[in-house]
């Protein structure tokens, strides 16, 4: 469970360990890496680690979920000019975060990716009103395109971060193609 909420201090700590997390996944397996780890790489202590996060695996639970809410809330506060489709902005802001990432990729737990946003998938809703798609299609369509998208990053990472956000939005769209054929 995470219990950061919105205090300062209380986040604070949270990147400290987030950041701490990164340090020791360059030494050590993630599964491989306890609590004591962490207070040695981030400085925070074993008291405010566990009354921030339950375990190891909450560390990247939360900046995933931080990240999420990010994208969303910058996409609407840029002005109208600067704007680039929303696809576009999410890809750049993900692969800003790259050393974070890598720390999913290490850790095997797309699934906390995903589940990040999955959770924070809201603006498809805007785009898509739901007097267009049943709520239950909007779901899948959710779900489909969030597990695309962690799939995505998590695949980039693997082979090395080699492409642009422009060709990683060519390969996203060209599933479009892609998918009417594989499903025959």
């Amino acid at each position: 469970m995470i219990r950061v909420g919105t205090d300062k201090r209380k986040i604070h700590s949270a990147e400290l360990l987030v950041n701490g997390l990164i340090k020791c996944m360059e030494k050590k397996d993630f599964t491989e890496i306890n609590v004591s780890d962490l207070q040695r790489a981030s400085g925070v202590s074993r008291a405010t680690f566990y009354r921030l996060f339950d375990n190891v695996q909450d560390i990247l639970a939360y900046k995933c979920q931080a990240i999420a809410l990010e994208i969303p809330q910058k996409y609407h506060d840029l002005p109208a000019d600067r704007k680039e489709d929303f696809l576009s902005f999410t890809l750049h802001y993900w692969m800003e975060e790259q050393q974070f990432l890598e720390a999913v990729f290490k850790s095997n737990r797309a699934d906390i990716l995903q589940s990040a946003l999955l959770k924070n998938s809201g603006f498809l809703y805007e785009r898509f009103p739901l007097n267009t798609i049943s709520e239950e299609k909007m779901d899948y369509l959710a779900a489909a395109s969030m597990g695309v998208l962690s799939s995505l990053l998590i695949t980039w990472v693997k082979h090395g971060k080699k492409e642009t956000s422009e060709q990683l939005i060519e390969i996203f769209r060209g599933f479009g193609e892609i998918m009417p054929v594989m499903l025959c």
